[in-house]
């Protein structure tokens, strides 16, 4: 590190809209997927299809110990929270994959004869899954979601010009 790479923070950072408008988008999306209810002797069934044991749950990616579950196709993608969607995985597996499909994903590991068979253990339990599910299938409500994320984002629009407003004073030397 060098002290000219502190010109990174001392600057300003852009727009509230291009910054967090994507982010808006992906809440939603989250926030109105398909979800299936917790049943647990679904969910060991589907863990044994993963070829994994229910009480020693290992990662889908690589094998070690699981930390967290992770959505196999991410909200980005039109993932839900469906036990189809769902699967095991360690931490570091989980941030390295990050927004990536499952599948994606697994074209960064190595072909390891293990990865290959995780890979096709995933491939049948994927196979029945449909992304894209939402629980607002209504005309009605679609549209009315649809009117409230037009206005977060007039909103926010109105605020960047807010900030471009006090941005120009500044330069202008008028506090």
């Amino acid at each position: 590190m060098n002290t000219s790479s502190i010109k990174e923070y001392l600057r300003h950072y852009g727009r509230i809209r291009s910054l967090r408008g994507s982010v808006i988008r992906s809440t939603f999306k989250r926030v109105t997927a398909a979800f299936d209810d917790f049943n647990q002797a679904q969910v060991d069934a589907a863990i044994r299809e993963l070829g994994l044991e229910p009480t020693r749950l290992t990662c889908v990616y690589c094998g070690k110990e699981a930390a967290c579950w992770d959505h196999l196709i991410p909200a980005a993608h039109e993932g839900t929270h469906q036990l189809r969607n769902l699967a095991p995985a360690c931490t570091n597996c989980n941030h390295r994959k990050g927004d990536k499909t499952w599948k994606d994903f697994f074209d960064t590991l190595d072909k390891a004869n293990e990865n290959i068979e995780r890979r096709r253990a995933l491939e049948r339990y994927t196979k029945a899954y449909k992304p894209g599910d939402s629980l607002i299938t209504d005309p009605v409500d679609q549209e009315k979601l649809a009117e409230l994320l037009d206005r977060i984002h007039q909103a926010m629009s109105e605020a960047d010009d807010v900030v471009a407003a006090a941005i120009a004073r500044q330069r202008a030397g008028h506090r």
